[in-house]
């Protein structure tokens, strides 16, 4: 059989499960103080898959939330 396309390939992938250092921002300044390099001390893990507002006390909040290198 002659291909008229080039054949699929798959691309590579990475598990992102674990435990993840997790912070609300809720005043949006993660990305102007550089959170990802510097992340707050003060911040929950939680699991990843997941759904973080099933945690206790996260519920209620909407708003921007970051999350930090397992």
């Amino acid at each position: 059989m002659i291909r008229t396309f080039q054949q699929y390939r798959l691309r590579e992938s990475q598990q992102l499960d674990g435990l993840w250092d997790f912070v609300f921002d809720k005043n949006n300044v993660g990305l102007s103080e550089e959170w990802n390099t510097n992340f707050p001390s003060n911040h929950d893990r939680v699991p990843v898959p997941g759904c973080w507002n099933n945690e206790l006390g996260k519920y209620e909040y909407e708003g921007v939330a970051d999350m930090g290198n397992p």
